[in-house]
């Protein structure tokens, strides 16, 4: 008898050690809650082909932007999917991984009929809505000039209220335009700028970041990033992007 509940207590802790095992080989990351976005789509193609390579399924979390790298600061997911450098400054527990892993143009949207292009330096002049965690436009101008929103929804919104003189946002904030069916509101070329997006993961990852990041710099170096970047933008339109509500 003694030997039969050996064999089951034996067997149950088997059991629940590959169950745990099968957990601790499922990688999740934090993702900002957002529009569609050109950068999120080929961030998760590119991540999602590296953790494939070394067997590890992922998992991303919404968080509201801000929310999320604090909960990746904590350690209650691995890591990022993808923020511009820099992050470690405010969430020194977060660590860049070196190679890009996608990118996405940054317009100046405006309801004025003739604009003629503006340099960045020139925006101090102006009111401009921004949504707010935007770090790239948040680390760029001083606090005084941005008009910091909720949401892209908002901004719009704002602007064609004429209660800001320009949005700045993403390529993709054309779709957030198109499903507020604001037409009188354009993008101005050229692009001000580009986002460029890398992977962050918690400090307690080492050995995955060891893992991820060869694997990282070889699909850079075979230019298969950037293939998946091209192969997004040169396909984008509003209704294919997955929306993350």
């Amino acid at each position: 008898m003694p030997t039969y509940f050996g064999c089951i207590l034996g067997i149950c802790v088997f059991v629940l050690s590959i169950r745990i095992y099968g957990e601790e080989q499922k990688v999740i990351l934090a993702q900002p809650i957002t529009q569609p976005t050109i950068y999120a789509t080929v961030a998760k193609e590119v991540l999602l082909t590296v953790y494939a390579q070394i067997d590890e399924s992922v998992t991303f979390e919404l968080y509201p932007a801000k929310r999320a790298l604090r909960i990746a600061d904590k350690g209650l997911t691995d890591g990022l999917l993808a923020r511009t450098p820099g992050l470690e400054q405010d969430y020194p527990n977060l660590r860049m991984l070196s190679v890009p892993v996608a990118f996405e143009k940054v317009y100046l949207f405006t309801n004025q009929r003739y604009v003629s292009p503006i340099d960045w330096r020139e925006l101090t002049k102006y009111r401009v809505a921004v949504v707010r965690g935007f770090m790239l436009v948040a680390q760029s101008f001083p606090p005084s000039i941005l008009v910091e929103v909720s949401s892209i929804e908002q901004a719009f919104y704002m602007l064609s209220q004429h209660k800001v003189d320009f949005v700045i946002d993403l390529e993709s904030g054309q779709c957030s335009l198109k499903k507020l069916g604001l037409s009188e509101i354009r993008k101005l070329e050229p692009a001000m700028t580009e986002l460029i997006v890398y992977h962050y993961l918690h400090k307690n990852n080492k050995a995955l970041m060891t893992r991820v990041e060869p694997i990282l710099r070889k699909m850079e170096t075979q230019g298969k990033i950037k293939a998946l970047y091209q192969k997004v933008n040169r396909a984008f339109n509003c209704d294919n992007l997955p929306y993350v509500p």
